[in-house]
């Protein structure tokens, strides 16, 4: 998977905008995946952070140096907690998130795949624990929520399964 390069440096940008991210959380296996896409999403950051270690040696004359020597990954997610019209059920993706919260161990991790909804080159899966915290807030405000998904383990470049004849939703 390439991202694509441009010749020619004078050529026009466009702004993306942030809303381009979709979230999918898998309801069944590994082996045979049911993505369920995590509606309501309000705010959407995703981080990898590297730990770097003093690898500095008497043959660089003074000046240090670090080697990266571990990475992690995590998502930040705040969603709107809405219910269907008729149904007055929350959303199976937000749902899933919130069950997984409250278990530990392999009930408390889910496989998550993000990726820009408009079929751009920006596309990963990844398994990690779940952190679910309702916001709160005074009688005005609508009801949110913040999800942590923290990795466990790599994440790891997919193709968009836009890009790939998929529909994204």
């Amino acid at each position: 998977m390439s991202t694509p390069t441009y010749a020619d440096p004078t050529e026009a940008l466009v702004s993306t905008l942030a809303r381009k991210w979709l979230l999918e959380v898998n309801a069944s296996t590994t082996a045979t995946p049911d993505w369920v896409q995590v509606r309501g999403i309000s705010d959407f950051s995703t981080s990898v952070d590297s730990n770097t270690e003093d690898d500095s040696d008497y043959d660089s004359d003074g000046w240090a140096s670090t080697t990266k020597t571990q990475m992690s990954w995590s998502l930040d997610v705040t969603v709107m907690r809405k219910i269907g019209f008729t149904s007055r059920a929350y959303d199976e993706g937000q749902e899933i998130l919130r069950a997984a919260a409250d278990s530990f161990g392999v009930e408390g991790s889910v496989q998550v795949r993000w990726y820009d909804r408009d079929g751009g080159p920006e596309a990963y899966t990844g398994t990690g624990s779940v952190s679910y915290a309702p916001q709160g807030g005074k009688t005005t405000d609508l009801d949110s929520a913040k999800i942590t998904i923290d990795g466990q383990g790599a994440r790891t470049a997919i193709a968009n399964p836009t890009a790939a004849g998929g529909t994204g939703a």
